[in-house]
């Protein structure tokens, strides 16, 4: 009886661990695909409240005070980010640099979404 054990629970580690890897593999998968099939944008688009209050190249290097200065965007090198925050999380800050159309920089207690736009898809504003 003991023998039956052993082969069952071995065949089960077998089954978690090809299990695992099949996870894995699916998951690397997604990243890259995303990773590697999205267009870089054009434009930082800034809401505050919902309403736009700029649109900013990638292009042109610069930086700019949002928000009566609560949030610092930078644009360099094609990509945006936030390089300050009076917010306590900071999550905006922590969000680190997008340049991809539909990646997104949200700092919920200033009310701030940055939005990468262009570069094949449509630029609308609301």
């Amino acid at each position: 009886m003991q023998g039956r054990e052993t082969r069952g629970r071995g065949k089960r580690i077998i089954a978690d661990v090809t299990l695992l890897l099949a996870l894995v593999l699916v998951g690397l998968s997604v990243f890259l695909v995303s990773e590697l099939s999205g267009e870089a944008g054009e434009w930082a688009v800034v809401r505050i409240d919902g309403e736009e209050v700029g649109r900013y190249s990638l292009l042109c290097d610069g930086v700019y005070e949002l928000n009566g200065g609560t949030n610092t965007l930078v644009i360099s090198g094609g990509e945006a980010y936030v390089s300050e925050a009076d917010c306590p999380d900071r999550v905006c800050v922590r969000t680190g640099h997008v340049s991809r159309n539909g990646e997104r920089i949200i700092c919920l207690p200033n009310k701030l979404e940055i939005k990468i736009v262009g570069g094949g898809e449509e630029v609308l504003t609301p």
